[in-house]
């Protein structure tokens, strides 16, 4: 059991985060996604035939977008805003409670949240989250594109996590 930050190069960022899934397709995997929509990941997961049954995903984007036609779904939790750490950190416990089994968190992505939260909630979040992780002891994976990433959040956490790698392409 690791917590990761993954840094994605430019271009690549959705084919890696598919790679991952494809990667740990025996695990459920529970993904908090803040850029894009789960719908969206859904079914571009979807053409490319990866298996989806085994995926969670708690959706800090759609309504917050204004999305009123969203679609009901036992593996989709919708957040009202992405600035709502407390929510997203309660949905993300009681997720983790009720998956049963081998299981993974996928956290898309690092510095999303830092368009509508303050640095120093951010850094609490991510302790709080991390720390979840490890009592539950549960791989945690945290993406961040290259190009975007805030020093200042990744300084702050860096000593919270067990590495910081390039992946992908």
């Amino acid at each position: 059991m690791a917590i990761s930050v993954y840094v994605f190069k430019e271009g690549n960022y959705y084919r890696n985060l598919y790679d991952i899934i494809e990667e740990n397709r025996e695990k459920d995997i529970i993904i908090i996604t803040t850029n894009k929509p789960a719908n969206m990941i859904l079914n571009e997961i979807k053409r490319e035939k990866i298996k989806i049954q085994n995926l969670f995903f708690i959706d800090t984007i759609s309504k917050y977008l204004g999305k009123t036609d969203i679609n009901q779904n036992d593996n989709v939790v919708y957040i009202d805003d992405p600035a709502n750490l407390t929510e997203i950190g309660i949905v993300a416990k009681l997720s983790i409670e009720k998956i049963k089994g081998k299981k993974m968190l996928i956290f898309d992505s690092l510095t999303t949240l830092s368009l509508y939260n303050s640095s120093k909630n951010l850094v609490r979040f991510y302790n709080f989250f991390f720390q979840l992780s490890r009592l539950n002891q549960i791989e945690t994976i945290v993406i961040a594109l290259e190009s975007d990433i805030d020093k200042e959040i990744l300084n702050n956490i860096n000593g919270l996590v067990d590495e910081v790698k390039t992946y992908g392409k």
